[in-house]
């Protein structure tokens, strides 16, 4: 779950809408300041220019006639006007007959700053004194402005409207918070909740609930799909589970089979390397697990000396021949080494597997032929034996085959019959083979 509340999305959404609001608001106060502020401008000049208007009349009557009393009164009425801090009336020969000034207010110069970086901090208006008898110029009235005493009202307006604008964007937040936190976050949560107690048991049409309040809009749209797709999810794994236990299946009767075979069978990759035996091939080598043959070379583990003992190279190994020149290979006349270091004569044949014409690898198959060797040994043997115990009797002997010929085919003969009949076959075997019949025949000889 999520415990940091800087990482919701509910904070992160009020965060967004009130930052842009913020932007937006400051945006239009500024604009509205600035209007407010040109207009103030104004106002102070329609002012001023309304307070000397008034004024002027009688200070050209001060500067006609020379009257410091009369200037007196006008300069004090100017100063009637708070934010004049200095006014003057001068005559026609530049000598001053009226002076006043005052130092500017300290009361809640706090602003000061703000006001001198926007506007000047004073501003002198001067108007010349004129009568319409007179072609000359009867004198100057001049009056210096305090431009913060006048903007105050302003100012204090200005900082209410930027404060006000904050409270109002920190309520915003706080309240478009709570607002997408139960509309938005909390059922998200609660999804995430629903979602992360499922298990692979739950078959469920509807594992994951939405609340009634949003079943119809982007929230319900993504319950009923995540249920959607769950459902397929669970569609699909019951099909993959029915064939992995079919190929379970498949694949033990395989392994059954080739285990309840007596040959041993062995598969291996196109480096040579074992990737498959069944118990026979494990029994007749003296392996005890599959893990001791597979992926070890097969050359190298059981075909890497000849008979003699002589090393027998990878390029002289019929097994690996098979599958590089794409054909089978059947040999009964080598040894296979086992696991204890010792050989037997074994019979072997090596398929190469072939898919889409492609070699991929190639099967051996292969018996321990021990026994067969033995015993074609031993029946070579008494044959041996036979011959020689023939040639020692001293009459004419000869066996016969009855399966050969209708009266029996020559097997063998000593030498004393072949003296005996020299006379009919003129030492021809074939001659022999007559006069044997005929002597079969007349019974001369018992078979």
């Amino acid at each position: 779950m999520i415990k940091q509340i800087s990482n919701k999305i509910s904070f992160q959404l009020a965060k967004f809408t009130v930052v842009v609001a913020f932007m937006l608001g400051i945006m239009i106060c500024l604009g509205q300041l600035f209007i407010d502020l040109k207009n103030e401008k104004k106002r102070l000049n329609d002012t001023m220019e309304q307070v000397l208007s008034i004024s002027k009349e009688s200070a050209v009557q001060a500067a006609i006639n020379l009257d410091k009393e009369l200037a007196h009164q006008v300069v004090k009425g100017l100063f009637q006007f708070s934010p004049i801090y200095r006014a003057t009336l001068i005559d026609n020969y530049g000598d001053v007959l009226a002076e006043m000034k005052r130092t500017c207010s300290n009361e809640d110069r706090s602003w000061l700053w703000l006001v001198n970086l926007i506007l000047e901090p004073s501003k002198t208006y001067s108007v010349e004194l004129t009568h319409p008898e007179y072609h000359n110029t009867m004198g100057l009235m001049t009056v210096e402005v305090d431009i913060h005493t006048f903007t105050q009202d302003f100012f204090s307006r200005a900082i209410v409207v930027i404060f006000s604008g904050l409270i109002r964007n920190f309520l915003l937040a706080y309240i478009l918070f709570v607002l997408f936190h139960y509309l938005l976050t909390k059922p998200l949560l609660n999804i995430i909740s629903a979602f992360a107690k499922l298990t692979p048991d739950d078959t469920r049409d509807t594992p994951i609930a939405v609340s009634h309040i949003h079943r119809d809009d982007e929230l319900g749209v993504l319950v009923n799909t995540i249920n959607d797709l769950l459902g397929r999810f669970n569609n699909t794994i019951g099909k993959l589970t029915y064939t992995e236990d079919n190929l379970r299946h498949s694949e033990e009767q395989v392994r059954l089979l080739l285990n309840s075979t007596a040959e041993a069978i062995s598969g291996l990759d196109l480096n040579g390397n074992c990737t498959f035996v069944n118990d026979s091939c494990l029994r007749i080598l003296g392996y005890k697990s599959p893990d001791e043959f597979i992926g070890k070379h097969f050359h190298t583990l059981i075909h890497h000396s000849r008979v003699d003992g002589s090393r027998r190279s990878i390029e002289d190994c019929r097994i690996h021949k098979s599958f590089l020149e794409r054909r089978e290979v059947h040999v009964d006349d080598e040894v296979l080494w086992c696991a204890d270091g010792t050989s037997f004569p074994a019979e072997y044949w090596a398929y190469p597997i072939i898919r889409d014409d492609k070699t991929i690898g190639s099967v051996v198959t292969f018996l321990d032929i021990s026994v067969r060797k033995k015993a074609e040994n031993d029946l070579a043997a008494e044959k041996e034996h036979l011959a020689v115990t023939l040639r020692s009797i001293g009459d004419g002997v000869i066996t016969t085959d009855i399966r050969v010929l209708p009266l029996g085919g020559i097997e063998l003969t000593n030498d004393f019959l072949f003296i005996f009949t020299k006379f009919l076959c003129h030492f021809s075997k074939a001659c022999l083979q007559v006069a044997v019949a005929v002597l079969l025949s007349q019974r001369l000889c018992p078979v």
